[in-house]
């Protein structure tokens, strides 16, 4: 349990964006919105001049449900951050910013994956807007779906022909393959590949996810940007974030808040620490902040 009275929160009425990162951060470990955090979400939404905005590695169709489960669904200024700052949508579901890797990238990075990959457990991923597009059907495909995104198989020779002829507008390329596979060398690899271009980055935000995407993109990216639209100031908003993907979001807010679950490197840059995932961290500092002796 952490010290409550030690948490450094801002002037509830100076508030106006609240941002949170997805899995391990606003969903448990069981990928759920638990009722406390929801109500604690609500209330600020309810009584205060604030905006809450998702920011995640993830599509908008793998969290169109928790939009709904938190009203926020369409509600004003509550705009939404997806594939790691790629995509940035508005109050009205219209895509207003969107950001994509050039597709002789995207071959070259496909070869490279089959180069030094093959004969081991993984799978890339084509991230294009709010679908998933994977070589096969496997252990990959049944953990995004987990996660509740939407997956198109296609055989390889398919999704080459898709990408050559531009039938596909790639936001971002994802290897997926277990921590130990990807640092047996081929994050070095990796990342002297990503090195010897200008126009893209390495970002990781999940132990099994390694991400290719367009350089200067980031949560923390589009954070400002949205902030910039709303006239918002650094110290009007409060982020939340467990993940290395995080980072970014956190050196643009003002107030930023590390999960108990999260990364080191996460907590190191935090504000506060507050409790894990699955034990409402979320809500433990919205508590604090908006609800004071209104908990019940």
């Amino acid at each position: 349990m952490i010290d409550e009275s030690k948490l450094i929160v801002p002037d509830p009425n100076n508030v106006r964006i609240i941002i949170s990162d997805c899995d391990g951060t606003l969903l448990n470990s069981k990928h759920e919105l638990s009722e406390r955090t929801n109500k604690a979400i609500n209330y600020a939404l309810a009584n205060y001049d604030v905006n809450f905005i998702i920011a995640t590695g993830k599509t908008r169709y793998s969290v169109t449900h928790i939009r709904k489960q938190l009203n926020i669904d369409k509600r004003k200024n509550c705009l939404a951050v997806h594939s790691n700052g790629c995509i940035i949508y508005d109050d009205k579901d219209e895509v207003i910013k969107e950001y994509f890797v050039n597709k002789e990238i995207v071959l070259k990075n496909i070869e490279l994956y089959k180069k030094h990959l093959a004969g081991k457990d993984y799978s890339y991923v084509l991230y294009v807007r709010d679908t998933l597009y994977l070589p096969e059907r496997g252990r990959w495909s049944e953990f995004l779906e987990e996660y509740g995104e939407r997956v198109a198989i296609y055989d390889e020779p398919e999704l080459i022909r898709m990408i050559k002829n531009d039938e596909l507008a790639i936001n971002k390329i994802c290897v997926l393959t277990t921590p130990e596979i990807f640092y047996d060398g081929f994050n070095e690899i990796l990342q002297k590949f990503i090195d010897s271009y200008e126009e893209i980055s390495f970002i990781t935000g999940n132990i099994y996810c390694y991400e290719t995407q367009p350089k200067e993109i980031s949560k923390g990216a589009s954070l400002k940007y949205i902030m910039d639209t709303l006239n918002v100031k650094p110290d009007q908003v409060m982020a939340f974030g467990d993940s290395f993907n995080d980072i970014s979001m956190f050196e643009v807010a003002g107030y930023k808040y590390a999960m108990g679950n999260s990364e080191k490197a996460v907590m190191d840059v935090a504000t506060n620490v507050t409790e894990s995932n699955d034990e409402d961290g979320i809500a433990v500092v919205l508590e604090k902040t908006f609800m004071k002796d209104n908990k019940n």
